[in-house]
């Protein structure tokens, strides 16, 4: 289907029948959309202008009663539909034999987003999922097209000359990819990833995407996807999306990622912006070596940062003021630091601690069972996994986040999830110089 709509001159999404009220929402759906269109061109400093100026039209009961209805069609939850959205051309939605271009539906959802807020959001939960998939699909396909259009040579060969986007949209592609599974319905879980093959195959024609097969378990098809991933991209950026939750399917080793599971509490924010992780610097994944990888098992080369000694109780859910956690945090870090320590080495430990704390978006993932830990480096780290006390944390080539591992008697090294340590976040422990060839291999179940 995906070559259909690419070769098409026009697509035209079939919404059924319609209602009654289909005539006036897409006439305020045009205007809405000039507006919001107008809006982007004026100064930030504006935005508290525009929203109350038009909020008393927005907030009409009307507009939400005549758009409700048309958000809540299937087509707006359906995976298989996105390949309409980012594959067709000028992707237009009827209902009946009214039309309506599906960029100005996306604008005016938009509009009535920023003037309305939330409660919006909340009372169009299908429309909202699609439109975050083609906001971030926009960012997606923008970077995608400045590789493709400056990329002579196969795309390994010319990346050094645009590593600034090549970088931007490797780090981008897992969480695209996750945001559009999760967010969509199909009937047959293994479609949460074969639906967006050819939209992959779209962006970057190099991709060499894997045949769909519905005889295999839906295990691994999310394994051989999150291959595929990696194989892809060179890089670990999958892992910063994993979740302490119970899969979504059955048999699913814990390093790959639950395409159809909820990561929304995941650690990815850190490496999207509220800390920043960089862990491993630009390096890439030892493709070689991965690809030897048997099933079940991750092949990868990385370097020991140092092991876990001593863990915190479990974070309180109801513990919610900065200033508590703080002040009970703190309290166990000098209860448990040797009173030997000096002082430079103690303030070094606590100002760990108080850049985490200070962090809302990190403070409110760890309250879902998150723990602190000291290395045994007194390095601060912090873990939504069951950790224990001789864990190795280690920073793997091509990864964003440190991986806390436990070593078994036959060598092997079982994944316990993506953690957070200072002493990482910014490549200082990676360094300029490491050369991937030469870490230490790792056999990661």
């Amino acid at each position: 289907m995906g070559k259909i709509y690419s070769s098409a001159q026009k697509t035209i999404i079939w919404l059924g029948p319609g209602q009654e009220t289909d005539k006036s929402t897409f006439r305020r759906a045009r205007f809405g959309a000039l507006l919001y269109r107008t809006k982007e061109h004026l100064p930030n400093r504006l935005d508290g202008i525009f929203r109350k100026t038009f909020h008393p039209f927005t907030s009409k009961p009307s507009h939400l009663s005549a758009f409700q209805p048309l958000c809540a069609n299937p087509w707006f939850s359906r995976i298989w539909t996105l390949q309409e959205c980012f594959l067709g051309r000028h992707p237009t939605l009827q209902s009946d034999h009214l039309q309506l271009s599906l960029s100005d539906f996306a604008e005016y959802w938009l509009f009535l987003d920023i003037t309305q807020g939330s409660p919006f959001a909340k009372a169009t939960p299908h429309c909202f999922s699609r439109i975050s998939s083609l906001i971030i699909t926009t960012h997606f396909r923008s970077l995608a097209g400045t590789i493709t259009k400056h990329r002579k040579e196969p795309l390994v060969t010319d990346v050094r000359a645009h590593v600034d986007n090549w970088w931007s949209f490797r780090k981008a592609l897992p969480y695209f990819l996750h945001q559009a599974a999760f967010a969509n319905t199909a009937t047959d879980p293994r479609d949460k990833v074969y639906a967006l093959l050819p939209i992959l195959s779209r962006f970057l024609p190099e991709f060499s995407a894997f045949p769909a097969d519905y005889t295999a378990p839906v295990a691994h098809v999310y394994e051989s996807f999150t291959r595929f991933l990696v194989s892809q991209t060179h890089r670990l950026g999958f892992f910063d999306l994993l979740y302490p939750k119970t899969p979504s399917v059955q048999g699913l080793p814990p390093w790959v990622l639950d395409v159809g599971g909820d990561t929304s509490g995941s650690l990815f924010v850190l490496v999207g912006g509220a800390m920043c992780f960089y862990a491993a610097g630009e390096s890439e994944v030892d493709i070689p070596l991965f690809e030897a990888s048997p099933p079940g098992e991750l092949h990868l080369r990385g370097a020991r940062f140092s092991r876990v000694a001593i863990i915190s109780e479990e974070i309180p859910k109801e513990m919610d003021l900065m200033i508590d956690v703080a002040t009970k945090y703190i309290g166990w870090l000098w209860e448990t630091l040797p009173s030997t320590m000096p002082g430079e080495e103690r303030a070094r430990v606590g100002a760990e601690l108080l850049v985490i704390v200070k962090n809302k978006p990190v403070m409110d993932r760890l309250k879902e069972g998150g723990r602190f830990y000291l290395t045994e480096g007194w390095n601060v780290g912090i873990s939504q996994f069951e950790i224990a006390e001789g864990d190795e944390v280690v920073v793997m080539a091509g990864g964003d986040l440190p991986l806390v591992l436990r070593r078994w008697e036959d060598g092997k090294s079982v994944f316990m999830g993506p953690t957070v340590v200072m002493g990482t976040h910014d490549g200082e422990f990676w360094g300029r110089e490491r050369l991937v060839e030469e870490l230490d291999a790792w056999e990661v179940v």
